[in-house]
């Protein structure tokens, strides 16, 4: 593994895209509707058909064919991603050449056949840069229907040997239905009526079995695609491998984010087509090292716990089963293409930018930012071997038992400015599906979608599940429920509540799970909840905050005002702010209107659910958010125009007029708190105040330095940290940060004043006057 720093990878795990599990489900239905479990064949079903005659050389000659076709239709299949006659467009396939055995698929009699050569196969990408393009079960049965079909009803060649040597026969249309599940079963119905020397001959059925586990196999590769899709770890592991093998230096890749000063002004600098091919080098040992928990492999070992913990967050919890059968193999190939860029640049040279600005300022001479943006798209091929089923030999068209199947399909990983791909969302409309193929999927109920979900499984006590709105308590219909076994294990599909908000159901056994309810017009929740000790009938009840579009206003907060008047007042222990008008209380606070220098830019948090605004407004809906109950995490960002004049480091001298001609926008605060959204808030007002805590104002930097704005009072734990010179009357004299301790050297030169220390204002007392306003 490349590596020179080590970063956790958080590891989750899949939410199944619904369309992609219902068809997929449904292909497992027709397949098992005599009563087997899903993805295995009944006992009936496996008990193969007995022809009406004996064995004859008529039987022995179509079943063959049948041998030929099944064993050929299969090899397509895995070489190409399920897909055999399917044409899809370039850019949605992998062309790959088989490396272990040199198979190729190659066109035969107007059939793709598979051989010996170099001729790269086309796989079918399962998850591309826009969707998930999974084939069910079904759709690859259809796929070796109408290939063994055909191929059956060439290889007979109207039979024309056996005519040759004196049969009479009379043959009706070929009609084939292949099972793809626990093993492959392939009944061919062929009505055939012939006579040979007086004797007559009918045959009508016909059935081929192959000891491989297709369904299993399917399994695993439709979480992995499922997994990706939703979740992106294929980008996360680019970005992984590239934070682990970036520097500033010319032989390692351009850093993501570093910033670096001197005296010459001498920087670093890329050779874009170089990059590429370290990248491609890197990716090809990185991706190598993916891995899927329980299945068959070697965990990877390091002496350095760093490293280590970097190899470990390379094991994806697909599933929560052991399946040590099954071997799962990633990898890139060098040879492959990749389409990469990388800015900031200037042709085909990488190149840092020079200070302008938009950092905090540092006390340099020559500052340079190695900010790089990196857009990566490139193919992934998954393999997944089932060791326990049977090898196909294509060239004699026979199968070994017990040397493993492999299938293989391909992904792609798209990395857009240093962020993953947007995951695939939910697929809710049905609308684009055929009428018959909808009206499957609307009345078919989804299988289990991991092992922990399985059937089996939900052996709880049965309850109701009772959601309803926090605020009107009135029920909510069709709310979607998800359970799983803590944050990181694969979510289950419950179902979806009545139209009295009732869901009736059992519940996988877990102790400290987690209950999800979704609705678009409600903020997500989870809940804590251990079905272990789940009492039968009882009705378990759960709130859900609705969301809402609210106009956004902003003020600001001057954190010297605010500490300079917290000090005075001994934490605001003297004044009584609850008997204050609101222009007086504002006052105290440091809470006034922005200005027309400022620029705010704030996000909230909540979950997977987000919000935006800007001052000025960007847009014109920039100026609402859409905003539900419940605890979000607020980030705030404000700049101020300002003309800061030269300033001293110690000896050093930072000339600002030479580089800077008028106004230039600088941080003047950075700040994040938590903000609770109270329901009755959401459902009651249509405007939100933010209140933006800011360092300094513009106004006031007309005779600033660097100084005044490098060191600020807000903490990175929220709590503001200032060093206080005071009045003997008791009065604050002036006061600044604690990084550059640049008041101590003051204390003592007025016999007024005198330094008092280090004072601090806890997060939870200032962060109360940050609480944003409903109106």
């Amino acid at each position: 593994m490349y590596h020179s720093h080590s970063k956790a990878q958080a590891t989750l795990f899949i939410i199944i895209a619904v369309v992609v599990l219902l068809l997929g489900g449904i292909g497992i239905y027709l397949l098992t509707r005599n009563g087997a479990a899903p993805g295995q064949i009944s006992p009936e079903e496996l008990a193969p058909k007995q022809a009406a005659q004996p064995t004859s050389p008529l039987q022995a000659y179509v079943e063959k064919c049948i041998q030929r076709a099944s064993l050929q239709g299969l090899e397509v299949l895995r070489l190409q991603g399920g897909q055999i006659g399917e044409q899809v467009s370039p850019d949605e396939q992998l062309a790959v050449v088989d490396l272990d055995d040199g198979r190729s698929v190659v066109q035969t009699n107007g059939l793709p056949t598979v051989g010996l050569g170099s001729t790269p196969n086309q796989a079918k990408m399962w998850v591309n840069a826009k969707e998930a393009n999974i084939p069910s079960l079904l759709v690859m049965a259809e796929e070796m229907n109408t290939y063994i079909k055909k191929s059956v009803e060439t290889c007979v060649d109207e039979f024309k040997p056996l005519k040759q040597q004196g049969y009479n026969i009379t043959a009706g249309e070929v009609q084939v239905t292949t099972a793809l599940a626990n093993a492959v079963i392939v009944q061919v119905y062929f009505p055939i009526t012939a006579t040979y020397q007086g004797q007559k001959y009918d045959l009508q059925d016909f059935t081929y079995q192959v000891p491989i586990d297709f369904a299993g196999v399917y399994t695993m590769a439709m979480g992995i695609a499922a997994y990706e899709a939703q979740y992106s770890f294929l980008e996360y592991n680019v970005l992984k491998a590239i934070s682990l093998n970036s520097e500033v230096d010319k032989d390692s890749l351009p850093p993501i984010f570093a910033s670096r000063f001197n005296v010459d002004c001498d920087r670093v600098t890329w050779n874009k087509q170089k990059v590429k091919s370290q990248l491609k080098d890197i990716l090809a040992v990185n991706i190598g090292l993916l891995r899927v928990n329980g299945t068959n492999f070697t965990r990877e070992i390091s002496a350095n716990p760093e490293f280590q913990g970097a190899l470990d967050g390379m094991i994806l919890n697909v599933y929560n089963d052991s399946v040590p059968h099954l071997v799962v193999n990633f990898s890139y190939r060098p040879s492959w293409n990749m389409k990469l860029d990388i800015r900031p640049k200037k042709g085909q040279t990488l190149e840092p930018e020079k200070f302008s600005g938009s950092l905090k300022i540092l006390p340099l001479l020559c500052v340079w930012e190695y900010n790089f943006k990196y857009d990566v798209d490139h193919p992934v091929l998954v393999q997944i071997t089932d060791t326990k089923s049977a090898k196909i030999n294509p060239l004699s068209n026979t199968f070994e038992e017990g040397k493993g199947f492999t299938f293989q399909f391909p992904m792609e990983a798209v990395v857009v400015g240093n962020n993953p791909r947007v995951s695939i969302p939910y697929v809710e409309d049905l609308s684009g599906l055929d009428p018959q193929t909808r009206a499957a999927v609307e009345s078919y109920q989804p299988p289990a979608q991991t092992f922990f979900c399985a059937d089996g499984q939900s052996n709880s006590a049965k309850i109701v599940l009772n959601i309803s709105d926090s605020l009107t308590k009135e029920p909510i219909n069709k709310a979607d429920i998800e359970y799983s076994c803590t944050r990181m294990a694969n979510p289950c599909s419950v179902g979806q509540t009545d139209n009295g908000g009732l869901l009736l159901t059992r519940l996988p056994t877990c102790v400290n799970g987690l209950l999800k309810v979704r609705h678009e017009k409600y903020a997500p929740k989870e809940f804590a909840l251990t079905t272990t000790s789940l009492v039968e009938g009882n009705i378990y009840h759960y709130e859900l905050d609705g969301k809402k579009n609210v106009r956004v206003k902003f003020k600001k907060m001057l954190l010297p005002v605010f500490m300079k008047n917290y000090i005075e007042t001994n934490n605001f222990t003297t004044v009584h702010l609850d008997q204050m008008d609101a222009a007086g209380r504002d006052a105290l606070l440091g809470i006034k209107d922005l200005s027309p220098r400022d620029k705010v830019i704030i996000g909230g948090e909540q979950g997977d659910q987000s919000f935006n605004a800007f001052y000025p407004s960007l847009l014109m809906e920039s100026t609402t958010i859409s905003v539900g109950g419940g605890q979000y995490m607020v980030s705030t960002l404000i700049t101020s125009n300002a003309t800061l004049k030269d300033t001293y480091y110690g000896n050093t001298l930072i000339n600002i007029s030479a580089n800077m001609t008028g106004p230039q926008p600088y941080p003047s605060g950075q700040y994040v708190f938590p903000w609770n959204a109270r329901g009755e808030d959401v459902k009651q007002y249509r405007t939100v105040t933010f209140i933006i805590p800011a360092e300094w104002e513009a106004e006031h930097m007309k005779t600033g330095t660097l100084l005044d704005i490098d060191d600020p009072l807000a903490k990175e734990d929220g709590s503001l940290g200032a060093e206080v010179l005071r009045y003997t009357t008791g009065a604050v004299y002036e006061l600044d940060g604690n990084e550059n301790d640049d008041l101590r050297t003051l204390a003592g030169l007025n016999p007024q004043v005198y330094y008092m220390g280090d004072v601090v204002a806890p997060a939870s007392e200032v962060q109360q006057y940050l609480a944003p306003r409903w109106n």
